[in-house]
């Protein structure tokens, strides 16, 4: 086999990052999507030779035509394959703190309106009726990390 047909053979992920944005009130910055039921945190799928850091603020700035260049590291989760249509996809996810946005940043915000439709600060206690089951999992664990 040569190399290009090995290469083909292996698995294919998802790797994606996602960011949590505070308010002075310690409430999340979630954004909703135009292509999906839930709202989400910031963030999308890291392309060919991208960090998950620089897919991170370049998510950033196409969802919110914000420039953020310091984003602290919390963790990564890993999705145990689900189906979408007939494919089986496997998902690697990134996520980090941008910390608590001063209100001249959350002024600034802008959303494109095809691929985000609003965004809104959430109070955490209210956020598993915005937030997939999964992502508010992943979620609440690092809030505990980025409150402390």
């Amino acid at each position: 086999m040569n190399h290009d047909a090995y290469i083909k053979k292996l698995p294919k992920k998802f790797i994606g990052s996602g960011v949590i944005f505070l308010n002075d009130k310690n409430e999340l910055l979630i954004i909703k999507p135009t292509y999906k039921p839930k709202w989400i945190i910031p963030g999308g799928i890291i392309e060919s030779l991208e960090s998950p850091m620089q897919g991170a603020t370049r998510e950033i700035h196409e969802e919110l035509g914000l420039i953020i260049s310091e984003l602290e590291f919390l963790g990564v989760q890993y999705s145990k394959s689900y189906t979408k249509g007939s494919n089986l996809f496997d998902s690697i996810e990134f996520t980090f703190s941008g910390g608590i946005l001063s209100r001249h940043e959350i002024s600034r915000i802008t959303t494109d309106e095809k691929e985000i439709s609003e965004y809104k600060f959430c109070p955490i206690d209210l956020l598993q009726e915005y937030l997939n089951q999964w992502l508010y999992n992943r979620i609440i664990i690092y809030l505990d990390k980025s409150l402390l």
